[in-house]
């Protein structure tokens, strides 16, 4: 009998301990299957945590590219505002000082430029690169940089660092003019091609507060006497320049005026230069068919001027006292220069003339194909005086000795004296 009891106990704590041992599996086995209690927080943190790296998600959602489009707003009204900024730039720019806002307009706007007046009264600005053409209705229109000129009237070009070369090809105009300024130049070549015509016209070249005319200017002069300064000019080519200054009809507002008006003109290879000049009334030293220091007339050129009214034809002038001036003439070509005035009596109009303060005035005629002087109209010492030809120069000029002269006086009132070359 306690046999049996112990039998029983020892199987009973047998079956306590196997209980005992279970235990901790089921819970565990539970918990997987179905206890929301502990499990649901660790489900919940292994959730949590994929939705952490959402966080970054939402920077791409910050739609920073979104604030540049904030921007946009205000553009549509800021944008106004912007071009009301460079505004005030263009008044800066006609002082030539320059800005970052505005570089292309104030590289054109602060340059030097040759500025030219059309037949038609057109004004038109050039930068060594532009081109003139005509357009289909009789007007002109430029371009700039063109990879081919193509048809043109005028072609301006940089030649070298401080030379320009203005291309004319059958030029129709009224006036030539350097404007100076930043990147400029010290000369301008004028290359003739075909017939080429300067003319002022009332209204354009000449008008009620510009009745001094210049066909062809440098554009700057000294204070005291208005000599030129700065810019040189250089005429080559085959073709030919006229400057018709003679209407007072179309130009009746021109009453003074230096066709060419120049520190130094050259006319070179075979040019053929001619210029006709008429004023209203007589002016005694401030009008002239070319005002320069320096005329040089070389190769094969021709120079053919007219003048009337004038008392000084072409004036060559130091820019100081005891400076000098030069006038050249060594061609083979032809020059002539028939001139004239009222009451020629009482005036004695000359026709290559030097600045009194200057003192040495170089003037020669070295070799000519032919060159003729001729003064028109009537007075006394063409018969008093007939071997006077004081009106040619002053202060005086050299003839070569390989140069012939001739002098005449013809019944018509005209005192002639020409010059040949000897063979």
């Amino acid at each position: 009998m306690r046999q049996q009891t112990y039998k029983r106990l020892t199987a009973w704590l047998m079956a306590l301990v196997m209980v005992a041992t279970m235990l901790p599996t089921m819970t565990l086995a539970t918990a997987e299957d179905g206890s929301t209690d502990p499990p649901a927080p660790a489900v919940t943190e292994v959730q949590e945590t994929p939705e952490t790296p959402e966080t970054p998600e939402t920077p791409e959602a910050p739609e920073t590219p979104e604030t540049p489009v904030e921007p946009e707003t205000p553009p549509a009204s800021e944008t106004p505002e912007t071009p009301e900024t460079p505004e005030p730039d263009p008044g800066v720019t006609a002082t030539g000082e320059m800005t970052a806002s505005q570089p292309a307009m104030l590289a054109a706007a602060g340059d030097a430029c040759i500025r030219v007046i059309m037949d038609n009264g057109q004004s038109l600005s050039l930068h060594p690169g532009d081109v003139i053409r005509k357009d289909g209705s009789g007007g002109y229109y430029t371009e700039s940089e063109p990879r081919i000129p193509g048809i043109y009237v005028a072609y301006l070009t940089k030649t070298n660092m401080y030379q320009w070369t203005l291309t004319l090809n059958g030029f129709n105009g009224q006036s030539i003019t350097y404007v100076p300024g930043d990147n400029h130049a010290n000369s301008v070549v004028i290359s003739l091609n075909g017939t080429n015509v300067l003319a002022p016209k009332d209204g354009y070249a000449v008008d009620a507060n510009q009745h001094n005319y210049r066909a062809i200017s440098c554009g700057k002069e000294t204070d005291n006497g208005g000599i030129p300064l700065g810019l040189s000019f250089i005429i080559e080519g085959s073709g030919s320049l006229a400057i018709h200054a003679n209407d007072n009809v179309s130009a009746y507002q021109m009453l003074t005026a230096q066709c060419i008006f120049t520190k130094g003109l050259t006319i070179r290879g075979d040019a053929k230069v001619s210029i006709d000049l008429k004023l209203p009334s007589y002016e005694s030293d401030g009008s002239h068919t070319i005002f320069t220091s320096d005329l040089d007339v070389f190769d094969n050129a021709s120079l053919d001027i007219k003048s009337y009214n004038v008392g000084e034809v072409v004036r060559a002038s130091a820019h100081d006292k005891g400076g000098k001036s030069f006038i050249s003439i060594d061609t083979t070509g032809i020059v002539n220069v028939e001139f004239g005035c009222d009451g020629l009596e009482s005036t004695y109009p000359r026709v290559f003339c030097g600045y009194p303060d200057s003192d040495v005035c170089v003037y020669s005629i070295d070799k000519v194909g032919y060159m003729s002087i001729a003064r028109k109209g009537s007075r006394s010492d063409n018969y008093n005086e007939p071997e006077k030809f004081d009106f040619v120069a002053y202060p005086g000029i050299t003839v070569s000795e390989d140069v012939t002269v001739k002098k005449t006086f013809t019944s018509d009132h005209i005192k002639r004296i020409q010059y040949f070359s000897v063979p």
